[in-house]
């Protein structure tokens, strides 16, 4: 028991569970709907599930599926309510393929949770993102804000802040100054930016990357900008693309 306890206290993935955890209590206490309590938590235990299933059928052992937590909730937390329960299937499906599946040199390419949204998203030809769970703003601006201590652990606090400086400026290029502090402000962009561009698996840090890697996505996201593909959200899509890009171009 001692050993698990220092387990689960020592993973920086169960940290950022916790952090989720606090994000989805004030969202469901600001807007107490069933579905907003049921689908994230229906999201976690089927991503846990299919990974339980899959590790124990293919290497016959059990594990800590701290990782599906993370992507399960962050697929609930992202997805609109609205979209029931089919959808919240579909995506994690997709996240949990990409996760064991797609992968380059026996290492992830995607961050799951983007690339299950994207997929269904297209799937659809509608955005089933609506980061429905960070609209509050304030509150969740301050528990996202709790990863810097994590982040600085991996060496990786300069990437959400490389890509928040470079948002605000291309906001600033086309809106006033108030409007674009807003918008760099706002709940889905910080969710993004501390929790899903860092995610040690599918970000780079060694080197110099540490210092690109925030700063890519970024140029992804400008370059994207004037197609306007309205069924793909523009963050996920750039998470996307820079994901694939830096494990083409480099060895990790």
């Amino acid at each position: 028991m001692k050993r698990y306890l220092q387990l689960i206290t020592r993973d920086t993935r169960v940290e950022i569970f916790s952090i989720l955890v606090l994000l989805l209590i004030t969202a469901v206490l600001r807007n107490p709907k069933w579905e907003n309590i049921v689908f994230p938590i229906l999201s976690v235990i089927i991503f846990v599930l299919l990974d339980l299933a899959f590790i124990f059928l293919t290497k016959k052992k059990l594990f800590y599926p701290f990782s599906s937590l993370v992507s399960g909730l962050l697929i609930g937390l992202i997805i609109s309510p609205k979209e029931g329960i089919i959808t919240i299937i579909l995506v994690v499906l997709a996240a949990f393929l990409s996760k064991h599946f797609i992968k380059l040199r026996s290492r992830h390419i995607f961050n799951p949770a983007a690339f299950g949204i994207l997929s269904i998203s297209l799937l659809k030809l509608h955005s089933v993102a609506s980061w429905w769970s960070v609209a509050q703003g304030g509150p969740s601006l301050i528990i996202l804000l709790l990863s810097l201590l994590i982040l600085f652990r991996l060496k990786r606090v300069q990437m959400p802040f490389l890509f928040l400086f470079g948002y605000f400026l291309f906001q600033l290029f086309f809106q006033n100054i108030h409007t674009a502090i807003t918008l760099t402000l706002d709940g889905s962009i910080f969710l993004f930016s501390f929790i899903m561009l860092p995610e040690p698996m599918t970000s780079i840090a060694s080197g110099v990357w540490k210092y690109i890697f925030g700063f890519l996505v970024m140029i992804i996201f400008i370059l994207l900008y004037p197609l306007h593909i309205s069924f793909l959200d523009p963050l996920l899509l750039s998470l996307f693309f820079c994901n694939f890009i830096t494990k083409i171009v480099t060895k990790n």
